[in-house]
């Protein structure tokens, strides 16, 4: 499979959150936007 990049909004929270994670552990890259900046650098 080759890895896709994805733009994810909301990606700290719900279901923005559980889909970048997922599609990180799937191999893909993920450009994820939220507005609590410390959390997105916890998910990278």
């Amino acid at each position: 499979m080759t890895a896709r990049p994805f733009l994810i909004t909301g990606a700290t929270k719900c279901i923005g959150l559980a889909l970048s994670k997922r599609l990180m552990r799937t191999g893909h890259r993920v450009i994820g936007l939220a507005r609590e900046d410390d959390v997105c650098v916890k998910l990278a």
